[in-house]
């Protein structure tokens, strides 16, 4: 929920936030834990139970939804405020629907795209508007390989439960490789399949779920041998 806010936010309307919905120390409180400061417990107490509270009323009241925001160490910080832009404006556009960024945008200092993915009941057709790309899934991606490697860095509107435990079959990485070879041999964009296959190997033979960054080098590293 702290994703929502920032400590130049707060300094900025402090004047008109204390004494109509935080005392002072409330205010103090909430600074100290923007700026990633050890709470003592009779803080946290606080925290926990007279401000977060009052911080969610007021963003369901004005409509808003959370941010949450994995691997956050890993996001070049110039990236993290623009990919919740992208967020809330395609909230506008998508009401009610689960969307998430991941991707080298994130990341990496150069991207051709903007990956983004939003989750829907039915089927619809993807777009791309600039470098922005929308991919529609559905929501039973939420429980496949797939999910638990991007969203392990990520920008989304939703919370999610991850799974860790996933069956991949021989005739799975088989079907994957020969994807692979033919979108090679037709000259098509194979980056997507190699991606893949390189998720499906490391899962099955070292039990790791490769996060898009380690998924990345990995596919540079083939790439440039090749």
């Amino acid at each position: 929920m702290e994703n929502c806010l920032n400590l130049e936010m707060i300094e900025r309307n402090e004047s008109l936030l204390v004494g109509r919905i935080f005392t002072k120390m409330q205010i103090n409180i909430l600074k100290k834990k923007l700026q990633k400061k050890k709470l003592d417990s009779n803080e946290r107490t606080y925290y926990y139970k007279f401000i977060k509270p009052k911080i969610r009323a007021m963003m369901a009241f004005f409509n808003i939804s959370e941010i949450n925001v994995k691997g956050k160490e890993s996001i070049k910080e110039n990236r993290l405020e623009k990919a919740i832009k992208i967020v809330r404006k395609l909230e506008q556009k998508h009401k009610g629907k689960k969307i998430i960024i991941s991707g080298s945008f994130l990341f990496n200092k150069k991207y051709n795209d903007i990956d983004i993915f939003i989750f829907t009941k039915y089927d619809k057709e993807d777009y791309q508007k600039g470098k922005v790309h929308v991919t529609f899934l559905p929501e039973s991606a939420l429980d496949s390989l797939f999910f638990s490697s991007l969203c392990q860095i990520s920008v989304s509107n939703f919370n999610y439960a991850l799974k860790d435990n996933f069956t991949v079959e021989l005739s799975d990485i088989i079907q994957t490789y020969e994807l692979l070879i033919n979108t090679i041999l037709n000259e098509e964009d194979y980056e997507k399949n190699l991606r893949d296959f390189i998720l499906q190997t490391e899962y099955v033979s070292k039990s790791v779920i490769l996060n898009p960054k380690q998924l990345y080098d990995i596919k540079e590293r083939l790439l440039r041998k090749n």
